[in-house]
C-alpha cells in the first residue's frame, strides 16, 4: 500500500514540475533527503525516483517557458571550483574503480543544488525550500 502511495505522489507530481521547475526542485529534495521509498517493502523500495524526478526537472529547466537565470556569485562560483576539483580528483584517485560511485553521487548532488540556484527565486520558494 505504501509503494501504490509513494508512486502516486511521485508521478502525480511530475507533470506539474515539468512545467514548473521549482516544484521539480522540491520534489528531487524531498526524496533524497526523506527517502519516502525506503519506507516501502515492495517494488518501490529500489525505483529510481529520485533519478526520474531529476530527469523531469532538467527537462523543465531547458523547456521553462520562463527563464531561468542562474546567478553568477562567490557561492556559485566556489560550487562548481569544487566540482571541478573533486572530478580532478576522480581521475587522480588510487581505486579508480571504487571512487566511480561516489564520485557519480556527489556530482549528480552538485549538479541538482546549481539546479536549485538557478529555479529558487523567490522568498516563498526560499521558504519551502527551507521546509523541505
Amino acid at each position: 500500500m505504501r509503494d501504490i502511495l509513494v508512486t502516486a505522489i511521485v508521478f502525480g507530481c511530475l507533470p506539474f514540475a515539468l512545467f514548473e521547475p521549482f516544484l521539480g526542485v522540491a520534489l528531487w529534495t524531498w526524496l533524497s533527503v526523506m527517502n519516502p521509498h525506503r519506507l516501502t517493502w515492495g517494488f518501490a523500495y529500489n525505483f529510481p525516483f529520485a533519478q526520474a524526478t531529476a530527469i523531469v526537472t532538467l527537462a523543465s529547466v531547458v523547456l521553462a517557458s520562463r527563464k531561468v537565470k542562474f546567478p553568477v556569485n562567490a557561492v556559485t562560483v566556489t560550487l562548481i571550483a569544487f566540482a571541478i576539483w573533486i572530478t580532478i580528483t576522480y581521475f587522480m584517485a588510487i581505486h579508480f574503480e571504487q571512487s566511480y560511485e561516489m564520485w557519480s553521487r556527489v556530482s549528480k548532488t552538485l549538479l541538482m543544488t546549481l539546479v536549485a540556484f538557478a529555479v529558487v527565486r523567490s522568498e516563498k520558494q526560499i521558504r519551502v525550500f527551507l521546509w523541505i
